[in-house]
């Protein structure tokens, strides 16, 4: 083997180590570049390959993950569809309500005219309403007396004389009545009244003799002269009386005494029409009702507690009402429950049982709920188109939060309290 010696042998080797070097640097270039392309390959392989698997395979997911969404909405929307637990409807069923009866049931306090005809008076009772949570005030606007309480300027009702002369400005008293937080209402007597068919024979009930002269009810100690349902004078008189009412601001007409006598000699009376007593009545209370629904108030019809609680005898069929007095025409049906209108009614005393209402008598409270549960009862039998209230006692140590405790207790949403009927 030559041995190179020399400056020869140095040059080579020299150019050896540069040629070894060279030699590696160009390996490493050639590395870099291919990693480069590896992880370009990698790239474009997870672009185009991978992404779209994992895309579809994410999408799948979403899809069931949707699906389950869809289904928790569509129960969700179920479940607050149902029924919630809240308090019953009107089915006299009031165990579950939390609420206080005064805010639940709905109190009335009738003021006469001895009473709002006198401003200090009308304070002072407004005062006392408040105080014991009565949310309506009814004016009676026209009693038992026949007289007309405010100032009314009908030709009839002057003619006649029948604007008492307390009468007061109508208008100012129910601004008064609003201004301390009430709602109000008017009440008027439409044919048992003892003061028009004296002054308007042409309306009068006649004896049977075929005469003019007017049937007297000797019943009553004032031998009161009534008014005849069935005759357009008496009719009308009522119906002008309810439209001029209307005028004023109040949120219902409450219509009491609008039936037929039931009592005395009816055997030599005449009443006029060819229709039957219901049938009268019935279209008499439908035209006030239209009459007063156009002008924008609600009608309540006060009928005797035999109509609803009583069996029904030949002599409530007297009255002119329907076997089922909660189909008349009214938007309200009141039912009078006042002891002393009991007291002369032993059918309704009957009902309840003789003994156990002499037991009562003596405690308001009670004998008002005993009278109350009958009358819804049957006001509950089937549904009804009109709304029930029914007319208790105004017992100055009976409040009217107390009074509400009762027919709350029964299912009775509404009722008036008023005072004693004066003597007949």
């Amino acid at each position: 083997m030559p041995l190179y010696k020399g400056k020869n042998c140095k040059t080579r080797r020299r150019n050896r180590r540069q040629y070894s070097y060279s030699s590696h640097q160009r390996g490493r270039g050639w590395k870099t570049l291919l990693a480069v392309l590896v992880c370009v390959a990698v790239v474009v392989t997870g672009y185009f390959v991978v992404g779209p698997v994992v895309t579809r395979w994410i999408g799948q997911g979403i899809e069931q993950g949707g699906a389950s969404s869809e289904t928790m909405q569509q129960m969700s929307s179920e479940i607050s569809q149902a029924p919630m637990p809240s308090a019953p409807e009107s089915t006299g069923d009031t165990s579950s309500t939390t609420q206080e009866p005064e805010e639940t049931v709905a109190s009335t306090q009738t003021l006469t005219a001895e009473v709002f005809c006198d401003p200090d008076s009308l304070a002072a009772a407004l005062e006392t309403a408040r105080a014991e949570g009565v949310q309506a005030i009814l004016l009676e606007l026209k009693g038992y007396d026949g007289l007309v309480r405010y100032q009314s300027q009908l030709e009839t009702v002057q003619r006649i004389g029948a604007v008492s002369a307390d009468a007061v400005d109508l208008a100012a008293v129910i601004s008064q009545v609003r201004a301390a937080g009430f709602s109000c209402a008017a009440q008027i007597a439409c044919f048992d009244e003892c003061y028009t068919a004296t002054q308007l024979r042409e309306a009068a009930v006649k004896y049977g003799d075929g005469g003019s002269a007017r049937w007297l009810d000797y019943t009553r100690a004032s031998r009161t002269a009534w008014l005849d349902p069935g005759l357009p004078a008496a009719q009308q008189y009522n119906l002008e009386l309810i439209g001029e009412i209307c005028s004023y601001e109040v949120d219902a007409v409450y219509l009491t005494g609008v039936h037929y006598p039931v009592w005395g000699d009816l055997s030599n009376c005449y009443f006029a029409g060819e229709a039957t007593k219901e049938q009268v009545i019935t279209q008499f209370i439908s035209t006030a009702r239209e009459q007063v629904n156009a002008a924008g108030k609600k009608l309540a019809v006060v009928v005797p507690a035999s109509g609803a609680v009583g069996d029904y005898h030949a002599y409530y069929a007297n009255y002119g009402f329907p076997q089922d007095v909660f189909t008349l025409p009214a938007d309200l049906v009141v039912v009078d429950l006042r002891l002393d209108n009991i007291l002369n009614d032993w059918y309704t005393q009957m009902h309840i049982g003789v003994q156990t209402f002499e037991n009562f008598t003596s405690d308001p409270l009670t004998y008002a709920a005993l009278l109350a549960d009958a009358v819804h009862a049957a006001y509950a039998a089937q549904p009804r188109d009109c709304a029930l209230s029914v007319m208790l006692d105004d017992i100055g140590a009976v409040t009217a939060a107390q009074q509400a405790a009762q027919a709350q207790s029964v299912g009775v949403e509404s009722f008036v309290l008023s005072p004693a009927q004066p003597v007949r």
